[in-house]
């Protein structure tokens, strides 16, 4: 599909709705600018609320086969906003666990056995060399949801959750000053306040983006060249907690 639409010079575009987060597309500007000179080390982490009790509507992500699990969702999502700020992964290693084992199947009133994996622990190398870390997990109470700290030669951003709605807040510091919250461009705020809704607003951003792109024949961030490139990551997570080797990516 992906060489389709490049042959027919369509725009596209893919779920990974993250990217289009004023906040970490401010930080993706500022990445690119200097603003941490050299990306050194970065880590992040995605705690979620757990839901350990489902009716037949969610009862099945229970199952791995099924592929949607915090791996394949939330993780993805969450993985995807590293790679777009420090781009692809070279090389990974990473270990999947299911801590909790057993649902209960609220339509049928008894437990089921789970195999999806609900902690994920990943280690990766980016392409121009930042050592990363990530942690992903499905946790019973006081989830933290999102963080990620990226510290290089010059500076240090942070990305972490806004508990407002549904976009991120962006913190940086140059050298040694002390972390502060960074505005971000209105330019970037491309869709009204009064849309601002949680869990929704960054689709809406997507969309917004990618009407004139549509319009005018321009390509779009993240089209359909953006989702393989994803899923061949989380693909080699999966043969590194499977196989217990170090993965190397093309």
């Amino acid at each position: 599909m992906a060489e389709l639409a490049r042959t027919l010079r369509v725009p596209t575009l893919v779920g990974l709705q993250a990217r289009s987060d004023p906040a970490v597309r401010a930080a993706r500007e500022l990445i690119l600018d200097g603003y941490v000179g050299n990306a050194l080390v970065a880590n992040m982490s995605q705690f979620t609320s757990g839901v350990y009790q489902r009716g037949k509507g969610r009862v099945w992500q229970a199952w791995r086969q099924n592929g949607a699990n915090p791996l394949t969702i939330g993780g993805g999502h969450s993985m995807d906003i590293v790679r777009f700020l420090l781009g692809d992964f070279t090389d990974v290693a990473a270990h999947l666990t299911t801590q909790v084992r057993q649902w209960l199947d609220t339509d049928l009133g008894h437990p089921i056995d789970v195999d999806a994996p609900d902690t994920i622990s990943v280690i990766a190398r980016a392409h121009g060399g930042a050592e990363t870390t990530m942690q992903i997990a499905a946790v019973p109470s006081g989830a933290s949801e999102f963080r990620l700290e990226i510290y290089g030669t010059a500076g240090r951003l942070v990305l972490s959750s806004n508990p407002q709605g549904d976009g991120k807040l962006l913190s940086g510091a140059k050298g040694k000053d002390a972390l502060a919250e960074l505005p971000i461009p209105d330019r970037l705020k491309v869709v009204p306040p009064s849309a601002d809704a949680p869990r929704s607003v960054n689709v809406a951003h997507a969309y917004a983006r990618y009407a004139p792109a549509r319009a005018g024949g321009q390509p779009c961030d993240p089209d359909f060249d953006a989702a393989p490139g994803l899923h061949r990551f989380i693909d080699a997570v999966e043969r590194s907690s499977a196989e217990g080797i170090a993965v190397r990516l093309p």
